[in-house]
């Protein structure tokens, strides 16, 4: 049996420390999430109301 979430509990807080790292990044806006599924933000200046020009 492979034990499905006791891997992603395993691997999850890794996971989620890896991507926070970018956190300082002047593109990121915010980064959340649970688990393994996480969602990115990428906003210009780090301000949700400037978003990236639109020939991103």
């Amino acid at each position: 049996e492979r034990n499905i979430l006791d891997q992603v509990n395993k691997i999850a807080p890794k996971f989620q420390e890896g991507l926070k790292a970018f956190s300082d990044s002047p593109i990121i806006g915010e980064i959340r999430g649970t688990g393994l599924i996480l969602g990115t933000e990428f906003a210009d200046n780090k301000s949700p109301n400037d978003p990236f020009p639109s020939e991103w």
